[in-house]
């Protein structure tokens, strides 16, 4: 998996690029009504461990039953720095990960 092979789920990932890159941002999108859980893409570079923005977060008026608190992570590849995240993506979406 990579950031554009989710069309048939219907989820797009894209990271937003910091000037450092400790401050990237990986942005996934749920563009369906179905909650994602356990939900797996691989990512390169850097870790990304912590969900800072959740639509389903309460205080934005949404359900509040599905976020992150812990980012599960996978190294796959040392000498590439790549990993597999696993996340819990909200119904019609979004998560941000720092």
């Amino acid at each position: 998996m990579g950031y554009l092979n989710h069309r048939q789920e219907c989820v797009v990932v894209y990271r937003r690029k910091g000037k450092k890159e400790d401050n990237d941002l990986l942005v996934i999108l749920n563009l369906t009504p179905i909650p994602r859980w356990d939900w797996e893409i691989e990512v390169s570079g850097r870790k990304y461990d912590k969900e800072i923005f959740n639509s389903d977060d309460a205080q934005y008026w949404g359900s509040g039953n599905i976020n992150n608190p812990d980012i599960r992570m996978e190294l796959l590849d040392k000498e590439e720095k790549k990993y597999k995240l696993t996340v819990n993506l909200p119904p019609l979406g979004a998560i941000v990960i720092r």
